[in-house]
């Protein structure tokens, strides 16, 4: 059985690791586990002699990694050299121009509200982020700063699933669609991609939409803008009856948008029935 890491240490900045080995006989084992020190890790998959384990980290170095694997006689073998990976502070990337100086947070409560003990970070002038000490799961939440490519204060909040190395008005529909599908995120990324007109096979989580308008590709751009216009202006227009603030009228209309795509798996922001669908819907929630 190989070591579940290279001996001289393996890096992540996501959490996402995958630890990986053989075993001499594979008819004769029954199970592999992966443990750090004597913190069980998980149980790892066994095929064809190779088996697979693949983890979701905390922040954290990580260096009593170890894996023992169990024949079908009950017998253990442990290749017991310790090995390290460390898990490094999650980064990102924020879009809309790029908004800078906002806060970015790890809402792992999800109250929508930067808590005591949750790890958050500021925007650079590109959009970058860092999250700092703290609690990391949960959904990323966008909120303050200023929009680059306006200058003008951003008012409104952007959410991205967990995971997310970016947070866009297209990571925000995503979000939104997978609370509506039960969690599934892959899926989530594949309607909106769809609903939008763009390829479904684009990981919109890690999709900056500027960066791939300057390398030629500006479909997504387009489609995150105008995601971003449609939510902006509902979000004036109900907020303007004093039924909410904008804040509030555009994670509505967020909301509004994913059910548009959940119901009938399109969203044509070109259509005024569509739109005036979604306010209808925005003021409708932000008045119950």
């Amino acid at each position: 059985m190989t070591h579940p890491a290279d001996p001289a240490g393996t890096i992540s900045n996501d959490g996402q690791v995958t630890f990986s080995g053989s075993v001499a006989d594979p008819a004769a084992i029954s199970h592999v586990l992966v443990y750090n020190g004597a913190q069980l890790l998980g149980p790892a998959t066994v095929s064809n002699g190779t088996w697979t384990l693949a983890a979701t980290l905390a922040d954290a170095s990580y260096n009593q990694l170890h894996a023992t694997a169990t024949d079908i006689a009950g017998n253990s073998a442990d290749a017991s050299t310790a090995h390290i990976v460390t898990v490094e502070p999650k980064a990102g990337q924020a879009m809309d121009g790029y908004i800078s100086g906002a806060t970015v947070f790890a809402d792992t409560n999800g109250d929508g509200i930067l808590d005591n003990g949750e790890a958050s970070g500021i925007t650079d002038a590109s959009g970058h982020f860092t999250l700092g000490p703290g609690t990391t799961t949960g959904n990323l939440v966008l909120t303050g700063g200023i929009d680059t490519s306006t200058g003008l204060p951003f008012t409104g909040v952007l959410t991205a699933t967990a995971g997310s190395t970016q947070v866009t008005p297209l990571t925000t529909l995503v979000e939104a669609v997978a609370t509506a599908n039960g969690g599934n995120v892959a899926a989530a990324s594949q309607s909106v991609a769809t609903a939008l007109g763009l390829n479904p096979s684009v990981d919109l989580s890690t999709t900056d939409p500027l960066a791939a308008a300057y390398a030629g590709d500006t479909q997504t751009f387009v489609a995150a803008s105008k995601v971003l216009n449609t939510v902006s202006m509902v979000a004036s227009a109900v907020s303007g009856t004093g039924a909410a603030s904008f804040s509030d009228a555009a994670s509505s209309a967020f909301s509004a948008l994913a059910t548009q795509i959940v119901s009938n798996g399109s969203l044509d922001l070109n259509s005024s029935s569509v739109v005036s669908s979604v306010v209808y819907s925005t003021l409708a929630t932000v008045s119950s």
